[in-house]
């Protein structure tokens, strides 16, 4: 039927297309995140939860099993008996890396790649990167999402927010660097915390590429494997492999097949005590966490601050907020901006509503983008974001008397109520926290401010 240069050559365009497609086509529907809607809003939505880590943040702050369980739980399975599927075919980060074997040979330092290696570099990250991602799971069940930042749909919403923002992309260019420095996937093996839970579920795939007894030591697998799992000897690829077939691709013998490993071949045994590992390590991180999680209740009741409507409770939404960005985009008012570091890391790149740069119009897309499950689609009578108050010291009307009816005619739900001598009160059942009313306070210290709700 086909002959082995066709299949070679269907394999490198598919593996390099796939990807690439997705990537442009998640840019495309981020930058697309506006009032109204588009109707692919969805789609990216799907993108997004295909990520097992962002399940282990909405159930471990809910408690809940999300409706899109199947979608991470698919995902995983297809890891198990196949291998990082994902990672190699369908990430949109992984899309953008492939681009960079075009690239790299463009680069000047191609000698300190190799030199780092040889130091040993590589070796020890490859031991310290399951540290990485108990790390992060730890800090998931402490109940802080924020290196979920660096997981793939995450980090390239957080990054295209950046540069739509016009500001510096720090952690694409992080990507970028990394491998031009040592080799394009250098992010997917050993910083990705999605990529490393993926290589460690990976390791007991019952079947792996294997470089057989006729290989002549040529090293062209290993050249072109882009996460260098490739051997430069006999043996099985390890659970970092991508399954992009490249080193089957240019094998000038055929020595690289797709072959079943028992429990007794090389470096079988070792993989599987690598996943039993992780694995213990992800439980035992789930207890110890319990009693650390104690430690952000100090910063956690301290962010005292405005969140987007139907945001969780302040615990569950800094467990669960990926920091994406894309509320701040799709608000069409901009009135939800990123929290600074000096606000703390707990609370760091998490969306704070502020009624001064604009008031919330209730359109109630921000939960309609929201990946996670941070904002929950609730209905506008449902909203309660916070609630104003008056300060009588320097509202124009309770201080001097004057006529100012600006807070009342603004209030969408009419929560601002007039007593016979026209002066505003807050009807706090009826108040939704939208803001309008301080966001329209002639003062330049606006007299009506809205409270967030309590922590809980």
């Amino acid at each position: 039927m086909f002959n082995r240069k066709f299949i070679a050559g269907q394999l490198r365009f598919w593996q390099f297309t796939l990807p690439a497609a997705l990537f442009i086509l998640s840019v495309y529907m981020i930058l697309r995140l506006e009032y109204p809607l588009a109707g692919f809003t969805e789609w990216l939505l799907w993108i997004s939860r295909l990520d097992p880590l962002l399940l282990f943040a909405y159930s471990g702050a809910s408690h809940a099993i999300p409706h899109w369980v199947w979608l991470p739980v698919a995902v995983l399975l297809i890891t198990a008996l196949a291998g990082r599927i994902y990672c190699g075919w369908i990430c949109p980060v992984g899309g953008l890396l492939g681009l960079l074997p075009n690239l790299t040979r463009y680069f000047p330092r191609r000698g300190v790649r190799a030199g780092l290696a040889g130091r040993g570099i590589l070796n020890f990250l490859a031991k310290l990167k399951y540290w990485w991602l108990l790390l992060v799971v730890a800090l998931l069940f402490a109940g802080n999402s924020i290196l979920l930042i660096f997981t793939p749909s995450a980090l390239l919403s957080h990054e295209i927010m950046r540069l739509y923002f016009q500001q510096i992309p720090w952690l694409l260019f992080a990507a970028l660097g990394l491998g031009l420095v040592f080799f394009p996937r250098f992010w997917c093996v050993y910083v990705c915390p999605s990529g490393i839970l993926m290589a460690a579920v990976a390791c007991i795939r019952p079947a792996k590429l294997r470089i057989a007894a006729g290989c002549v030591d040529c090293g062209l697998c290993h050249n072109v494997c882009p996460v260098k799992t490739g051997k430069e000897k006999q043996g099985a690829a390890g659970g970092e492999c991508l399954v992009c077939a490249a080193c089957w691709s240019v094998c000038p013998v055929s020595a690289v097949t797709w072959k079943q490993i028992s429990p007794r071949t090389e470096g079988a045994g070792q993989s599987r005590r690598d996943f039993i590992t992780v694995g213990i390590g992800i439980i035992g991180a789930g207890f110890l966490s319990f009693f650390a999680s104690g430690l952000f209740g100090r910063s956690r009741a301290a962010a005292q601050v405005l969140r987007p409507p139907g945001a969780l409770p302040e615990n569950d939404f800094l467990a669960t907020c990926t920091r994406c960005g894309r509320c701040t985009k799709v608000c069409p008012s901009a009135a939800l901006v990123p929290m600074p570091f000096a606000s703390g890391l707990i609370t760091f790149e998490t969306p704070r509503f502020v009624p001064r740069k604009g008031r919330c119009e209730l359109c109630m897309l921000c939960p309609k983008v929201c990946p996670s499950g941070a904002l929950k689609d609730v209905a506008v009578a449902d909203v309660k974001i916070g609630t104003a108050a008056i300060d009588k010291k320097t509202c124009l009307a309770w201080a001097q008397g004057k006529l100012c009816l600006v807070c009342a005619e603004q209030c969408p739900v009419h929560a601002v109520v007039m007593d016979e001598a026209k002066r505003p009160a807050i009807d706090a059942g009826k108040c939704v926290g939208c803001g309008a009313c301080e966001n329209s306070c002639p003062l330049e210290d606006p007299a009506v401010v809205v409270a967030p709700k309590s922590t809980l």
